[in-house]
């Protein structure tokens, strides 16, 4: 299995708390970018006493904002390559027009070729597939918190509009690593 529901405490108000975050974040001009976990914390404790309370530490979260798939051609079937770990999970929390977006899930076909690419806004580095050489194994659409393994050759399809979403980063530690058990029994 390549995602898991993961629910919270409180969701709701944790939720309403990202994104008033995330509107402060976007008239900074600093939304799609790396934020420091610190910032998050201080507007949101509650989330951080739930990660720590599961023994997960954040590294840092990310703000994402995806465009319509016919907008945005260049970033299609791909893996994330930010780290090294098999699986590499992180945590996407919806937030803005999530309902009407699904996340598709690949198995990529032998002797498929791939592209590397670092991508200029996230300044991450994706590895890129072709739409031919894969075939669809799942999907969801991401409507409450999700573990996710990002190492998966997955892609977003927004039917319209940006689908803004909040993706937690976390170190490898035992908490991490019982996660991704957890995950592969799936």
């Amino acid at each position: 299995m390549f995602f898991k529901p993961l629910p919270f405490e409180h969701q709701e108000q944790i939720t309403l708390k990202l994104k008033i975050l995330y509107e402060i974040f976007n008239r900074q001009e600093c939304h799609d970018k790396a934020r420091p976990y610190s910032e998050i914390t201080q507007a949101c404790p509650e989330l951080d006493q739930q990660f720590r309370a599961l023994g997960l530490e954040v590294e840092h979260a990310f703000i994402f904002q995806t465009l319509p798939q016919a907008q945005n051609p260049e970033l299609g079937i791909h893996s994330d390559l930010d780290s090294l770990r098999d699986p590499n999970l992180v945590l996407n929390w919806p937030l803005f027009n999530c309902d009407e977006t699904w996340m598709n899930f690949y198995r990529v076909r032998d002797h498929a070729v791939s592209d590397l690419k670092l991508h200029p806004i996230y300044q991450k580095t994706y590895k890129l597939f072709s739409d031919a050489d894969c075939e669809l194994i799942d999907r969801f659409q991401l409507r409450m918190p999700y573990i996710i393994d990002v190492n998966v050759p997955h892609n977003v399809t927004a039917a319209e509009g940006y689908r803004s979403i909040m993706s937690f980063r976390f170190a490898d530690n035992d908490a991490y690593k019982q996660l991704s058990r957890s995950l592969s029994q799936l």
